[in-house]
This record gives structure tokens, C-alpha cells and sequence, in this order.
């Protein structure tokens, strides 16, 4: 059985997901909450394996449920935003490991969804084993300010850590110019550890840095060059400590 929680507040929206999920014998609705609060709450309590998540909700907004959503919780759930969202954009995120359903719902996206819960279920995520699994097919949300931007993993060349704002950043290249660059602050309970989970790729160099190696192009008296549109990114350093680390991930290439 697919474990499932939907949090939606508006009456009409959750009785006809709940009516759709009725048809998959598969599925098992084990909450249905109409906050961010109380859905926080049965997330914990269920550790479910699918999430139908609203986004414009009173109080606690969608973005906001996952901006609070432990790590642990988040990496071992597949979460389908459910809301009247732009077409064009649900095709671009479809394209990675999360999902989005629109309202009114269509019976064929829907079954689309299943199925690839389904095949997903068929190799489990949990873990720190998990999490890297999940990553690899090349999804992060990020979140700054109100805004949620979800990159692939191959876009982003390193995160940098602000040791006066306590804060991880994200430096990704902006495909709607070859050379330019664009930067997104982490949420600040993010730990370097998490960031290092995301995927194999990511290698700290640095107590400041963490490097996509799939970008570096070499590393003399013990400085990082980059692969363009990354190639005029200056001083990051290879510290002794992360030296070992960085040769075996090259090692493992």
C-alpha cells in the first residue's frame, strides 16, 4: 500500500482528489488535513510515502510546509503539488522527480502520477543512501524569500557558506545567457551534511565550499578552476583537511 497524506484546505478540492484516489486500490489515504500546521503534524506521525500538497493555503502556505518539512521526512516522500498552476511550468518540472497535479483534476495526469509513484516505489529512498538516489535524478528546491526555484543539480557549480549570515549558497548557471551566473541563498537550517546527501557529485573543499566536481577543470597550488560559464569564478581553495576527500570522489569518477 502507497501511504498517502493530502493537505488542502478547500472542502470541494479535497473530496474530489480523495474521490480520484478512490479508483487505485493501491493507494491508502491516511490523513487529509486543511492547514500546513496540521499537515506538519501528520507527516510526522505517518511517515507517508506520497504527499498531495496545496500551495495557496491560509496561514502556512505550500511553499512555506515545505520550507518546515524535515530533510528525513522530505527525502522519502514523493510530494505532487496539487493546485490551478501554468501549464508550461508543470511540464518543466515534470521532467524531475517531483510531480504536480492540476485542478480540476484529469484522470490521465493522474494515472501518469501513480504510475510513476509506482515505479519509484519500486526503489526505495530512505536513508542517507536514499537521499543520494533521489538526488541523481537532478532536483533541488531551493527557497528565497517567498520564491521557490527548483534546479538541476548538473546547473550548480558550488554552494558557498556565509559564516556572518550562517547561511549556504547556491551558485547555478542561468540558461537564458551563456555567461551568466546566478546565485540562491539556502534556507539556514541547511547543513553542509545535507547539501553533501544531495548527490556523490558534491565534494567539500573548504569549510566555505562545497564543489560540483563534474565542473572543476583543475586544481593548482591548491586553487579550483572551473569549466565555463563557471570559468572566471575566483578563489576557491582546496584545504589540507578536504584534500583526501576531493582525490578519492575524482577517484570514484
Amino acid at each position: 500500500m502507497i501511504n498517502t497524506v493530502i493537505i488542502e484546505d478547500d472542502d470541494n478540492d479535497l473530496k474530489e482528489l480523495v474521490k480520484s484516489l478512490s479508483q487505485y486500490p493501491q493507494i491508502k489515504i491516511v490523513s487529509t488535513c486543511n492547514s500546513g500546521e496540521k499537515g506538519l503534524a501528520a507527516m510526522t506521525k505517518f511517515d507517508p510515502d506520497l504527499l498531495f500538497l496545496d500551495i495557496e493555503m491560509p496561514g502556512m502556505s505550500g511553499m512555506e510546509f515545505l520550507e518546515n518539512l524535515g530533510a528525513n521526512i522530505f527525502n522519502k516522500c514523493r510530494v505532487v503539488i496539487y493546485t490551478a498552476f501554468a501549464h508550461y511550468a508543470v511540464e518543466s518540472f515534470r521532467r524531475h522527480a517531483f510531480d504536480y497535479l492540476t485542478k480540476p483534476i484529469d484522470n490521465q495526469e493522474l494515472d501518469e502520477i501513480i504510475r510513476r509513484v509506482e515505479s519509484s516505489l519500486d526503489n526505495p529512498i530512505g536513508g542517507e543512501e536514499g537521499s543520494v538516489a533521489r538526488a541523481e535524478k537532478e532536483l533541488i528546491l531551493l527557497f528565497e524569500g517567498n520564491e521557490l526555484m527548483v534546479l538541476r543539480l548538473r546547473d550548480i557549480a558550488y554552494f558557498q557558506y556565509d559564516g556572518k549570515e550562517r547561511v549556504w549558497s547556491a551558485y547555478f548557471a542561468n540558461h537564458s545567457d551563456d555567461k551568466a551566473i546566478d546565485c540562491c541563498n539556502l534556507k539556514h537550517t541547511v547543513l553542509a551534511s545535507d547539501i553533501l546527501r544531495l548527490s556523490t557529485q558534491f565534494v567539500q573543499v573548504h569549510r566555505k565550499y562545497i564543489v560540483n566536481i563534474f565542473y572543476i577543470k583543475s586544481v593548482r597550488n591548491g586553487v579550483c578552476s572551473f569549466y565555463p560559464p563557471f570559468d572566471n569564478t575566483e578563489g576557491i581553495t582546496v584545504s589540507y583537511k578536504y584534500r583526501r576527500r576531493l582525490l578519492e570522489q575524482f577517484a570514484n569518477i
